[in-house]
């Protein structure tokens, strides 16, 4: 599922590329029922064609936008655990590299993680579960992730 389809229906934490490079975190909604009244948008009837996606930022509170090319990372509340470590995986990647992740990686990655699972007779989601906390501590997400699921 993409971000914009996703932020159409959730709260979402998510990372981006900014314009002059720098990484930008973000928590926010296209979801009307989730933001305030005051920021509804006034609709001229007219849906404009970019490749940017405008959302409502909570930290901000205000609209924002992004281009949808330069999404690094998100999550969203009861994300299933295989997603999550996908998209742990890209942020990852991005914070040592800089370079955004390919479908191969991803499936070389979980194929040789699922290998190793069933070599050492280790159960599979257990070792994702404890994926998904080394790597939420090591990239700092768990911790704002908890601070946007306390406001849902």
């Amino acid at each position: 599922m993409s971000l914009k389809h996703t932020l159409e229906e959730k709260k979402v934490w998510f990372a981006f590329v900014k314009n002059d490079g720098t990484l930008r975190e973000a928590y926010g909604t296209r979801n009307l029922k989730y933001i305030p009244e005051e920021f509804h948008p006034i609709s001229n009837g007219k849906e404009k064609t970019s490749s940017f996606v405008s959302y409502f930022d909570f930290d901000k509170e205000s609209w924002r936008s992004f281009s949808e090319d330069k999404v690094v990372y998100f999550q969203y509340e009861n994300m299933h655990n295989v997603e999550k470590l996908i998209e742990l995986i890209k942020l990852e990647n991005y914070k040592t590299y800089g370079l955004p992740i390919t479908e191969d990686y991803i499936l070389g990655y979980l194929t040789s993680f699922m290998k190793s699972c069933y070599n050492s007779g280790e159960n599979f989601n257990s070792k994702v579960n404890e994926r998904i906390d080394t790597l939420n501590e090591k990239n700092l997400v768990d911790s704002k992730l908890l601070v946007c699921y306390n406001t849902i």
